[in-house]
């Protein structure tokens, strides 16, 4: 018997009945059960439980059990394990297995019935997954928002989508010739990743790459948003796809950074009354007609969740495209309720968002706040054990950059004359102290902490307060804070 849910002249339907074929059924099992030879290809698209009758499903997995242990599959094998079988008695006993071996027409229907069988499946479960929507939001709970429901229906519906999809093993041929490929395009500087357009960086990392997490972390007053807006505008400029999830400051804010970047014009002059003439109004009229025709898109939202940011990533890449997604900050995704630990959601939440980045094609570059415990250390610089609610945060990241501004600590720190101490001592340490502030002003450093392609070590750049841009050291000028 065929069961489909039927379509009425007038478009509606019957939902009293879900898509299924069991002659199908039928013929994929009989065919097995006659060559056990055509498993290997069918075990490729179905499984057991896409087989509409439990019954079916149980001797399939028999048939499965018995091939893959080395045995032969038949009604005389499988006799045995059905014998006190409810269900199967119910269609005829031991004797249906010899009923489906013996109406086999053709041996060679095994893999087209495979795919009649997981095609409805599929149907199955999008109209449970639609069904399990529709109850979902009747139903209203204290806990459970309309977007909880919505984020859920979504990655529902999208993994469904995504099943049976090509992948999963590629032969040595087929990777060898990437590789070498990949390996000739960097030798003639055709880049792999994602350029942050600044040089040293570039040079020494290759940027950012498809499929790979980078954590950049800073305390604050280091600059991981002014980085954020640097990378991302020169991706954007480049063309690359950029996505940036901004969990603290608001669109326009980022936005007044980036103009701020392209006419000199500082973010403390955009917000003051009064200050910007004619000249002023023109520049940044030019620079929004650039920023507008960018693959740039902003997500301002506060409270975010992995899995809403995996969903909106997901709709944007389907619907503009997306190469390049920044997260700022770590610390301020909503992470749920619970008993589990912060760390314990925190590394939930990276793997998720790094299973994000190989799932979509996609490189992420997710900003973290550090431990306040390092501004008690003399040296400031950061290290791995300073990542904040640290979480599986190491494990994940393919790469862990460090932003350090020693400029930042010292302007905050001028010598202070100490009980005791002569004029002479005090007039060193405060010379001292001027000497490191002048050297350090508009610059700063990256650290790279964690590379697993490529080396570690620190680059020196450029920082702009003003502007609130790093660059190349050769590209210094102003500098210092804004």
């Amino acid at each position: 018997m065929s069961s489909v849910i039927p379509i009425n002249k007038d478009g509606s339907t019957n939902y009293g009945l879900m898509p299924n074929n069991d002659e199908a059924e039928k013929g994929l099992l009989g065919a097995l059960l006659v060559d056990n030879r055509q498993l290997h290809d069918v075990v490729e698209v179905l499984s057991a439980e896409d087989f509409f009758l439990p019954v079916h499903q149980r001797i399939f997995s028999a048939i499965r059990h018995m091939v893959e242990s080395g045995q032969k599959a038949s009604p005389v094998t499988l006799k045995n394990l059905f014998d006190s079988d409810e269900d199967l008695r119910k269609v005829g006993g031991s004797g249906y297995l010899a009923d489906l071996a013996g109406n086999v027409i053709t041996l060679n229907n095994a893999l087209p019935y495979a795919k009649v069988i997981v095609e409805l499946a599929r149907r199955r479960t999008l109209i449970t997954i639609t069904e399990d929507g529709r109850d979902a939001a009747w139903s209203f709970g204290l806990d459970t928002s309309s977007a909880d429901v919505a984020v859920d229906i979504e990655e529902r519906l999208f993994s469904l989508a995504e099943t049976g999809r090509e992948g999963g093993f590629m032969d040595m041929s087929d990777a060898t010739d990437a590789t070498m490929q990949t390996i000739e395009d960097m030798q003639k500087g055709i880049a792999s990743g994602f350029a942050t357009g600044i040089a040293a960086l570039d040079q020494k990392t290759g940027g950012f790459y498809r499929k790979e997490m980078t954590v950049i972390g800073g305390r604050p007053g280091m600059g991981k948003s002014a980085f954020l807006c640097t990378a991302g505008l020169n991706m954007a400029q480049t063309g690359v796809a950029t996505a940036i999830f901004s969990l603290e400051m608001s669109a326009t804010q980022l936005v007044q950074r980036m103009l701020a970047r392209l006419t000199d014009i500082p973010v403390w002059k955009q917000r003051r009354e009064g200050q910007l003439d004619r000249q002023d109004w023109a520049e940044l009229t030019k620079a929004r007609g650039r920023l507008a025709r960018l693959p740039l898109y902003i997500d301002d939202r506060a409270g975010l969740s992995a899995a809403q940011i995996r969903s909106s990533a997901r709709r944007l890449k389907r619907r503009k495209g997306l190469e390049m997604v920044f997260i700022d900050y770590l610390q301020k995704l909503n992470l749920g309720t619970g008993n589990d630990t912060r760390n314990d959601k925190i590394g939930e939440a990276t793997g998720m968002l790094y299973n994000m980045a190989k799932d979509l094609d996609v490189s992420l570059a997710l900003l973290s706040q550090l431990n306040r415990s390092l501004e008690s250390r003399d040296d400031k610089r950061p290290h791995m054990d300073d990542l904040r609610d640290s979480g599986n945060i190491e494990q994940d990241a393919n790469s862990i950059w460090f932003l350090f501004r020693e400029e930042y600590y010292l302007m905050k720190s001028e010598p202070k004359r100490k009980d005791n101490e002569t004029d002479e001592k005090y007039q060193d340490r405060l010379y001292n102290h001027e000497r490191r502030l002048e050297a350090s002003r508009g610059r700063a450093e990256i650290l790279i902490a964690k590379s697993r392609m490529e080396e570690t070590g620190k680059i020196d750049c450029a920082f702009n307060g003003p502007r609130q841009v790093f660059s190349d050291i050769d590209g210094l000028q102003g500098g210092g804070n804004a």
